[in-house]
């Protein structure tokens, strides 16, 4: 994902990083789930890559997520990753409303 060098090129590295994710809960089911949510989760990472400065802005934040699965810490990374997830949200919002001409 560090060496993705636009928003656009952000989108396969960040679902690839979804899917090692899901792939290292050795959970079939989980990984079932993660692939027919697969579309959604690119769909919302478009959206959000249009936020400015979302590449940098996400970058530590997915490698917090990354950080705290090496580290076989779930709490830290049950918390990074409900900031990511916050921080999408916010994004996804505010970028929903400037489109709809309803801006903050």
């Amino acid at each position: 994902m560090a060496h993705a060098p636009t928003a656009n090129a952000l989108l396969e590295p960040d679902l690839e990083f979804h899917r090692a994710i899901m792939a290292a809960t050795h959970n079939d089911l989980l990984a079932h789930i993660g692939n027919m949510l697969s579309l959604a989760l690119s769909e919302s990472i478009k959206l959000t890559s249009r936020h400015p400065d979302t590449h940098a802005l996400s970058l530590p934040r997915h490698k917090a997520i990354l950080t705290a699965i090496q580290s076989r810490d779930p709490l830290g990374a049950r918390q990074a990753s409900l900031v990511q997830l916050e921080n999408a949200s916010a994004d996804a919002e505010s970028i929903l409303e400037v489109g709809s001409g309803h801006a903050a």
